[in-house]
């Protein structure tokens, strides 16, 4: 039976156990991401600090943090921010990646989409929902090719980073063990006006200015296009793996019965929707319980095997 369930409140899970085997890779995954050989790897072994990673990525570089717990560990979770934002997403992806590095026994990667830094007046002039699952994917053959000993993989994504969660995963059919979005974005059409449309149309682009950017966003007609064509539920039903999608009933920009939506069109019973009646889209007033519930759950999928 789906599990769609909708809280009054932040709540802590309940862990389940007794689940399904994650879903095998399937002949679909392209080479770059393609599981190492069925050999014994001894677990990655941390020291509890932050490492700044530079990946190489062609034309541009992709700059990240890793934070790995103290000792012995076997899971990773990437994490990915969303529009407008970078890897710290206001403090959420650092203050998670030590709940995950403390409470978990997890590893995390977070990493600046294209062009949030490296460009400055240029902001997102090159960035699109396909280049973002590009880099997305090259993070995830760096995780794979540098830390042999990570046995099982999760993707987790905020607001327009969960979007590009579910199309990665879609795109890397069984590579990954379990899906989170937070406030995670089924219809981004909201993100701008009928006007700015036709701007991008005749200009190639739409220059934005965000209140909290010292620097405006440049978006390409072509990211214009994806959204427009975007079914985001289609490609969440092509997910593998069971989903967690959170969503704030107070949430201004995504409303809340998304999660619904990505949820019931999985195949993975394990896939679980979480309303909180007073989070917005950053969940100000009920992070505590968001990283709680989070960990709470991949930690139940940790221990499904």
């Amino acid at each position: 039976m789906k599990l769609r369930i909708f809280l009054p409140a932040v709540i802590a899970m309940a862990v389940m156990t007794g689940c399904a085997q994650p879903s095998a890779p399937s002949e679909s995954v392209p080479a770059e991401t393609e599981q190492p050989p069925e050999t014994e790897q001894p677990a990655e072994t941390g020291t509890g600090e932050d490492e700044e990673i530079t990946i190489e990525a062609g034309d541009h570089k992709i700059y990240g943090t890793y934070t790995a717990p103290d000792g012995e560990y076997d899971s990773a979770v990437l994490l990915l921010h969303g529009y407008g934002a970078d890897r710290q997403v206001g403090g959420m992806f650092r203050d998670f990646a030590e709940v995950l590095k403390d409470e978990c026994k997890m590893a995390s990667f977070r990493f600046d989409m294209r062009a949030v830094r490296q460009i400055g007046d240029d902001g997102f002039t090159q960035y699109t929902l396909a280049e973002g699952s590009k880099d997305t994917t090259k993070s995830l053959k760096w995780l794979r090719q540098t830390h042999p000993g990570i046995r099982h993989i999760y993707i987790l994504g905020h607001s327009m980073g969960g979007t590009i969660a579910i199309m990665n995963e879609a795109e890397n059919a069984g590579m990954y063990d379990g899906a989170v979005t937070w406030a995670g974005a089924a219809d981004l059409t909201v993100l701008y006006t009928p006007e700015q449309l036709e701007q991008a149309r005749t200009d190639g682009y739409y220059r934005m200015e965000l209140d909290w950017k010292d620097y405006p966003i440049y978006l390409p007609l072509e990211w214009f296009e994806e959204v427009e064509n975007l079914d985001l539920p289609a490609l969440s039903a092509k997910g593998k793996a069971p989903l967690l999608a959170v969503n704030g009933k107070l949430d201004a920009t995504v409303p809340f019965e998304t999660g619904q939506k990505l949820t019931e069109v999985r195949s993975d019973e394990r896939s679980l929707a979480l309303v909180y009646e007073e989070a917005d889209h950053m969940f100000r007033n009920t992070r505590d319980g968001l990283y709680r519930d989070t960990a709470e759950y991949l930690s139940s999928l940790d221990q499904s095997e």
